[in-house]
């Protein structure tokens, strides 16, 4: 599948988790680029996609696509927490090209729309509500943020 991977004949299973960290490492320099893809990757890497795919989940136990989305939405999360940008400029920033389906993945990932989750945002200056009341919601974007791993 991946000649490039391959070192020499029949060592293609211990080049996969050099594969797969390469191509983390190349969504993450690539993140904000709307069409970075499964195929975009594994042609950077000059390798097949079905290959690649398997290698990732392999190294990961993500699929590369859930990959790029958690980690979209992490930088989704903390721009939501520390900007008032909408959710189309955000969707835009973190690589989403079309502001409907960075809401549907939010959602599926989040469990909140990108409104709820704003919602649970402490407001700047008014952090006067005592720990465990129903003004105090950083307990529950606590739970947010550790629910969001693979």
């Amino acid at each position: 599948d991946c000649g490039a991977c391959m070192v020499m004949v029949g060592s293609r299973d211990e080049a996969a988790p050099g594969l797969a960290e390469r191509a983390s490492v190349f969504v993450g320099e690539h993140l904000s680029e709307p069409d970075l893809s499964t195929a975009r990757v594994a042609s950077a890497l000059a390798c097949s996609p079905d290959y690649l795919g398997r290698v990732f989940r392999a190294s990961f136990n993500e699929t590369l696509t859930d990959h790029i989305h958690r980690l979209r939405i992490e930088r989704a999360l903390t721009l939501f927490r520390s900007t008032g940008l909408p959710a189309d400029r955000v969707a835009a920033a973190v690589g989403f090209g079309d502001v409907r389906y960075f809401r549907r993945i939010f959602k599926r990932r989040v469990g909140l729309t990108s409104g709820q989750f704003r919602r649970l945002r402490p407001s700047a200056g008014h952090g006067t509500a005592r720990r465990g009341s129903s003004l105090d919601r950083s307990s529950d974007a606590a739970w947010l943020e550790e629910d969001l791993g693979p």
